[in-house]
């Protein structure tokens, strides 16, 4: 076992041993991958563009306030701090801060990563004034940056609101920076069994050309049929449509495959299996073909 796994799990030991007030969990994610233009490899479909992912999570909380750290690593490298952060509530509970290496996901989007916190440092703070409405503010630290008003540009802003099993809404963005972005999301659940999520992302001010990303699915028992979609509305249209289908098999086993196609002509085709080995388990095979070359992917999730 490489050393980085090691340390990690051994850490997990001696924590627990060591605090005993702190809730200790972790995640392992690996991967192997053959494809026909290329030799057998690690490759972890699971975790974008790592072989493999192991984490160690550690929690101390108390009533209204606690704090969180979580080593990583990435590819067998040496485990390093993507999250250590204190938080707390005030005002029962109407703010929520954060301060440190953070790890919050409350205005992510599929575009807009930077609506999550997750390893950025600095300040977050959630405000709650009423059910229901959620606003977050996000006020970066960054060390080499030569001024307050440079620091400034990482200034993040978002809000939430929704209504319980009939829709939500989320938008946000950098408007400081000198490359301003901004996103907005609506989540429409009014109909049963169907989900349907649509969001524009505007990745620059100065060259507005917006990103439209849909996702539409329906239910039917075990089944669900869906279809993803992506437009960018620049000089020129481009589009990439994806329609799939999910079904479960069992409580254990889910099957399902896609077929994509863009405004270039390019496709792909491609189907998996993913197994629940255990409640923390889970075992994903994939094969893909993109009219060149054949991938097959086998990845392994595992939380402790």
């Amino acid at each position: 076992m490489k050393k980085a796994i090691v340390l990690l799990l051994a850490l997990t030991v001696i924590g627990g041993a060591a605090f005993a007030q702190v809730a200790f969990s972790g995640y392992v994610s690996t991967g192997v991958q053959y494809s026909s233009a290329d030799e057998i490899k690690l490759v972890n479909s699971n975790v974008s563009g790592k072989t493999t992912r192991v984490r160690l999570t550690g929690a101390y909380t108390l009533e209204d306030a606690g704090a969180i750290f979580r080593l990583q690593s990435n590819d067998f490298a040496a485990p390093t701090f993507t999250q250590a952060l204190v938080w707390g509530n005030l005002l029962d509970k109407m703010v929520t801060y954060k301060v440190g290496k953070l790890n919050d996901y409350t205005m992510a989007t599929y575009w807009n990563s930077y609506g999550a916190t997750d390893a950025k440092t600095g300040a977050q703070f959630l405000l709650k004034p009423v059910a229901g409405l959620v606003a977050s503010v996000f006020l970066p630290v960054n060390a080499t940056a030569d001024t307050l008003s440079v620091m400034s540009k990482g200034i993040a802003l978002a809000a939430s609101s929704s209504i319980e099993g009939v829709v939500a809404l989320l938008a946000g963005g950098n408007f400081l920076a000198d490359t301003k972005t901004m996103f907005a999301q609506i989540d429409v659940t009014a109909v049963e069994n169907l989900a349907a999520t649509a969001e524009i992302y505007i990745a620059d001010f100065d060259d507005i050309a917006p990103v439209l990303e849909l996702d539409v699915s329906y239910a039917l028992d075990a089944l669900t049929i869906g279809l993803h979609n992506t437009d960018t509305f620049a000089t020129d249209l481009a589009w990439y449509v994806d329609p799939y289908v999910d079904y479960s098999v069992s409580e254990k086993l889910t099957v399902g495959a896609d077929f994509s196609y863009d405004s270039d002509s390019a496709y792909a085709v491609g189907a998996y299996a993913k197994v629940a080995l255990t409640a923390k388990a889970t075992f994903l095979s994939e094969v893909a073909y993109d009219g060149t070359d054949v991938v097959v992917n086998f990845s392994l999730d595992h939380s402790f």
